[in-house]
């Protein structure tokens, strides 16, 4: 009876899975398709020792301080940007809160912010509908964004406020059609990915803790991409059969060389998954691209890499998806290749920084 519950619930996620990308280009569904294929065979092997988060006590004024001198150490425009949205002088307002508060205070907030909802779903941006006007001839609706920050009161909540803040960079709020969605969050990992370097630099955050923030987003991004790819699987032999199977799953299982506690891992994530399928592939892209290609070119020539990255906010604004990859010197399955790769040297370094010392002393042995 168990078996036949886990069965339903796969062909309820292969049907919301469908829907979801019944209106996306077909290319675009290959594009998600293989890289998350390419991002879910190396096994990052990243639990040995992962140092504990260290909780801060920053205030808001702490966090908005170190975020805009991030900004101003990184680039005047991206400065004068930030600067204008956390001291309102931007049309984009921005909330930042404790969970707790806004649980205590709920109808005071209520009262001075609208979409109390959004509140609890974590830190984010939201583009709702806001006034008309008319440009180019033509009437279009201005999406007004909203930006809203949780604290976690840990050094994650800087990571949070530069990457809301970022989101702003590469749309055109007069047409927001242009943008592409499933490249929106190529920005913000690739400013997280400078922020790492700048917090270590400043030694605001430990190299410990700069380690643990890249052990835990790896082993996420590793989870996200083998289940998207078994989504991928599932739809495909949902749409041939017009029903999923327990064969299925073990067809799945054997073309993907898994071991059987291996899938059953994998199911336990799909049968509780509530993300929408699209929804996950902009994280995995956007690690894929940022992590650690754009570090290194960051690291290797700063200054070029920044001046990429800004010429990827103009093709995200006016220019297409392929214009966009291409601002970053990626226009190829060649250059996807190259960087499936470079994620998985990556990640068997950071095993290698996650192994435990008294495990180096008997390999030394």
């Amino acid at each position: 009876m168990e078996k036949k519950k886990s069965i339903d619930k796969l062909n309820e996620l292969a049907i919301r899975d469908i829907d979801t990308l019944k209106h996306v280009k077909e290319e675009e569904i290959d594009f998600i398709e293989y890289i998350a294929k390419g991002c879910s065979q190396e096994v990052p092997r990243l639990y040995d020792r992962v140092p504990p988060i260290i909780k801060y006590n920053r205030g808001n004024e702490e966090l908005i301080r170190i975020v805009l001198d991030y900004y101003r150490t990184l680039d005047s425009e991206m400065y004068e940007q930030a600067k204008s949205i956390i001291m309102g002088q931007n049309d984009i307002p921005i909330a930042i809160y404790n969970r707790k508060d806004i649980t205590r205070k709920r109808g005071q907030v209520e009262k001075e912010l609208s979409g109390y909802d959004k509140f609890l779903q974590g830190s984010q941006i939201q583009w709702d509908e806001g006034y008309r006007m008319v440009y180019r001839n033509k009437e279009r609706v201005i999406p007004i964004g909203k930006i809203y920050v949780q604290r976690r009161e840990n050094d994650y909540d800087i990571y949070s406020l530069a990457h809301e803040i970022s989101h702003t960079f590469d749309r055109d709020k007069r047409d927001l059609s242009k943008t592409s969605v499933l490249l929106a969050e190529i920005t913000p990992a690739c400013i997280e990915e400078m922020l790492s370097r700048y917090l270590e630099k400043k030694k605001i955050m430990t190299p410990d803790g700069i380690l643990r923030r890249r052990t835990e987003r790896a082993k996420s991004i590793y989870i996200d991409s083998i289940t998207t790819y078994t989504r991928m699987q599932l739809i495909k032999l949902y749409q041939k059969n017009g029903r999923l199977e327990k064969d299925d799953i073990k067809r799945i299982e054997q073309e993907n060389n898994m071991s059987d506690n291996q899938m059953k891992w994998v199911l336990s994530y799909l049968l509780d998954e509530k993300s929408s399928i699209y929804y996950i592939s902009k994280y995995i892209i956007a690690d894929l691209i940022s992590t650690p290609y754009f570090g290194k070119m960051y690291d290797e020539d700063s200054g070029k890499a920044i001046k990429m990255l800004k010429d990827f906010f103009k093709e995200m604004k006016y220019g297409s998806p392929e214009s966009s990859l291409e601002a970053l010197g990626i226009s190829s399955k060649k250059d996807i290749d190259g960087l499936i790769k470079q994620k998985a040297e990556y990640n068997r370094e950071l095993h290698n920084a996650n192994v435990k010392p008294k495990n180096k002393e008997r390999e030394e042995r």
